[in-house]
């Protein structure tokens, strides 16, 4: 009985987190900022535009597209040895913390990654890459990679105005070839 009572209570807590929303159920969020790749020695900026649907006001869902470029850290030239990354995102965020003026929010969601890499050796250095790429001294080497995997944010908005507001988030990407994304970001989110 107690399991039963347990069930219904989780059933209704979880319906009310659902109810429709009336008014501006649509958003879309801009964002940008600095990003981490790999264990740290690559850098760049990272952006992204998201939008979709408020199905309470503490639910949300919605697509991403993302887009990176890094330095591939140690490996000189520098302006020689690039990545860069397009990537399309699904993600669920829940306002654990939510005013009037102030929300906290944490979201996750699977994504898929198209990555770009571009390396050039310099003379006397050979490059050995961890997926098997041997680059010779003076060679200059791109491949593309996909990569399929998991986002997890957590985020501060101030909401001022009803139908916009300011963040910032703090976003981890992994995927299934250990492509991680660790980035920091500052934007703006719409309600229409």
């Amino acid at each position: 009985m107690t399991k039963l009572l347990r069930t219904i209570l989780f059933f209704f807590a979880f319906a009310s987190c659902l109810q429709a929303q009336t008014s501006n159920p649509l958003w879309l969020r801009v964002q940008m900022g600095y990003a981490v790749n790999g264990n740290g020695d690559r850098s760049g900026l990272v952006s992204q535009i998201s939008g979709g649907y408020y199905f309470s006001p503490r639910f949300k869902a919605g697509l991403g597209v993302l887009g990176s470029s890094f330095d591939n850290g140690v490996y000189l030239p520098a302006d020689e040895n690039k990545a860069s990354v397009f990537g399309l995102e699904v993600n669920g965020y829940f306002n654990i913390v939510h005013t009037k003026l102030l929300k906290l929010e944490i979201g996750a969601g699977p994504h898929v990654q198209f990555w770009n890499w571009n390396y050039r050796a310099q003379s006397g250095v050979t490059i050995v890459l961890g997926n098997d790429i041997l680059i010779l001294p003076d060679q200059k080497v791109s491949f593309d990679e996909t990569q399929l995997g998991f986002n997890a944010s957590l985020g501060l908005i101030l909401t001022p105005f009803k139908h916009v507001g300011f963040g910032l988030w703090a976003v981890h990407q992994s995927g299934l070839l250990s492509y991680n994304i660790s980035s920091v970001r500052a934007g703006f989110e719409f309600r229409f």
